[in-house]
C-alpha cells in the first residue's frame, strides 16, 4: 500500500496525528487519525440530507449560499421535522419506537456533552466532510453555548480521520456509500434490557433524578412508568410461583405490563382483575397478542357479558369483546327514535341471510313476543296485511299443527270482521 503524503496541515499537532488503516466498500485506505480545531472546520453544504432545504433556503434567500450559521439553522429545523414524521408508536413491543418529542440534534449535543464525540469525523485532505455533518454541528451549537474558557476549548476541537491525499472522487464516494446507505449492523440494547437495568438500578437505591443522569436518553416519566412496570412484572413472576415461563415473557413482553397498568389505572388494583389477566397471559388459549390489547381492559372488566368472552380466551376474545363494549354503549346513546333506527338498520342487514334460519327457536320466539309490545301505526290495513301475510307464510304441515280451539278462534275472528265491515258500509 503506497505510504500517503505527510499529515494535513491544518490537523491539530498535539497529540500528533497518527496513520490508521480502515476499509471502506472493499478497500483498504492509511489515512491520518487525530484532531482538528473546530474552527478550521466547514459544514457538510452537499449533504444529500438537506439538499431540498437548502435549495428553498436559496430561494428565499435571492439564491444566496447558506454559511454554517444558516446550516446550523437549517439542521435544528430538520431535526424538529424528522422527529415529527419519526413520532408514533412503530414495532408494537418495541418502546424505543415511542420517540422524544426534542430535537433530535439538540439531543445529540447533549449525548456529546455527556460522552464526547466516539466516532470521529471523516475529512478529505483539502478538509471536505464526508461524514459526520451532524456530529459537526453539534459541536458547534455546544461551542457557541459555551459559558466558560474550559468548555470553549473542550468543544473547540474534533476527533478526525483523513483520507490520504492519494483518495479520488470514487474513494470518496466508497465512504459515502458505505458510511450513509450501508447497514452498520449495530443492535441496541432492546428495551426490556435497558428497562432491567434501570429497574435495578432503582431497587439499589438511585433516585429518578439519578436514573435520569445515567440513562439521559430517558425522560424521567418514561423512567417511572418502567420501574412500575418492572414492580407489576415482578407480582407476575410471583404469582405464577417465579416459573421460568413467566421470567421468559416478562423479559419479552415488558411492554405489556406497562400497558397494562398504565391504561386500567381503576382495575389493576382489583385483585380479581389482576389475577384473571395474570392467568391468562400464560394460558394456552392467550387472547393477547399484541401490548395494544391490554388498553381497554377497564372497559371490558366493567361490562359482565365482555369480560366473559374474554375470560374464556381465543384469539380473537378481545375483538370480540371490544364489540361488545362498543355496542352496548352504541346502543345506550341518543333517544328512543335513534335507538329504533339503528335496530331497523342492523334487522335490514339481517333479513334475508342464511344464518338466521339458524337461530335459536327460544331466542326467536323472545324477539317476537318482544316485538309484539312495540305498539303498531294506527293503519287498518297495514295490521291487516301484517296478519295475512303471518298466515299465508304457513305450510300445510305448520297448519295441521295448529290447536283446534285456536283454529276456531280463527274463524270466529273473521266472522266477526265480515260482519263488521258489511255493518259500517250499510
Amino acid at each position: 500500500m503506497k505510504i500517503p503524503d505527510s499529515q494535513p496541515k491544518w490537523m491539530v499537532k498535539n497529540p500528533k496525528p497518527k496513520l490508521e488503516l480502515r476499509m471502506f466498500n472493499e478497500k483498504e485506505f492509511l489515512g491520518w487519525s487525530g484532531r482538528a480545531m473546530l474552527e478550521e472546520l466547514n459544514g457538510w453544504l452537499d449533504n444529500p440530507r438537506i439538499d431540498t432545504p437548502v435549495e428553498n433556503w436559496k430561494d428565499e434567500h435571492a439564491g444566496r449560499v447558506p454559511q454554517d450559521d444558516d446550516l446550523m439553522n437549517i439542521m435544528l429545523d430538520i431535526s424538529v421535522a424528522d422527529d415529527r414524521a419519526d413520532n408514533g408508536e412503530g414495532s408494537e413491543d418495541d418502546i424505543d419506537s415511542r420517540r422524544s418529542r426534542r430535537n433530535k440534534l439538540l439531543e445529540l449535543a447533549e449525548s456529546i456533552r455527556l460522552n464526547g464525540i466516539r466516532v470521529p469525523l471523516i475529512l478529505t485532505y483539502d478538509k471536505r466532510l464526508l461524514d459526520g455533518n451532524r456530529r459537526y454541528f453539534a459541536m458547534r451549537y455546544l461551542h457557541d453555548q459555551s459559558r466558560s474558557d474550559d468548555e470553549r476549548e473542550t468543544f473547540g476541537h474534533v476527533p478526525v480521520w483523513v483520507l490520504p491525499k492519494s483518495a479520488n472522487k470514487k474513494d470518496e464516494d466508497r465512504v459515502l456509500t458505505e458510511l450513509n446507505s450501508i447497514n452498520d449492523c449495530y443492535v441496541k440494547w432492546p428495551y426490556s434490557v435497558t428497562a432491567k437495568r434501570v429497574y435495578k438500578d432503582s431497587m439499589e437505591g438511585m433516585s429518578i433524578d439519578e436514573l435520569a443522569r445515567k440513562y439521559h436518553d430517558w425522560t424521567k416519566n418514561r423512567i417511572h412508568n418502567v420501574i412500575e412496570a418492572s414492580k407489576l412484572a415482578d407480582e407476575f413472576i410471583e404469582h405464577h410461583g417465579g416459573s421460568v415461563d413467566a421470567r421468559d415473557l416478562t423479559y419479552r413482553k415488558l411492554i405489556w405490563f406497562d400497558e397494562l397498568r398504565r391504561s386500567n389505572k381503576q382495575s389493576i388494583e382489583k385483585e380479581p382483575f389482576r389475577t384473571a389477566i395474570f392467568d391468562l397471559m400464560l394460558d394456552d388459549n392467550c387472547p393477547f397478542s399484541s401490548h395494544t390489547n391490554f388498553k381497554r381492559l377497564d372497559e371490558i372488566y366493567s361490562n359482565a357479558e365482555a369480560w366473559d368472552i374474554l375470560i374464556k380466551g381465543g384469539k380473537s376474545a378481545v375483538r370480540r369483546a371490544h364489540f361488545v363494549v362498543d355496542r352496548d354503549q352504541f346502543e345506550g346513546q341518543g333517544d328512543i327514535q335513534s335507538r329504533m333506527r339503528r335496530i331497523n338498520a342492523l334487522l335490514t342487514e339481517m333479513v334475508g341471510t342464511s344464518g338466521l334460519k339458524g337461530l335459536d327457536p327460544d331466542l326467536l320466539i323472545t324477539f317476537h313476543a318482544l316485538s309484539d309490545q312495540v305498539p303498531f301505526p294506527r293503519n287498518a290495513q297495514q295490521k291487516a296485511e301484517r296478519i295475512g301475510r303471518i298466515l299465508d307464510g304457513l305450510t300445510s304441515s305448520e297448519i295441521s299443527r295448529l290447536a283446534q280451539p285456536f283454529v276456531r278462534q280463527l274463524a270466529s275472528t273473521l266472522e266477526r270482521v265480515k260482519k263488521q265491515a258489511a255493518s259500517y258500509k250499510g
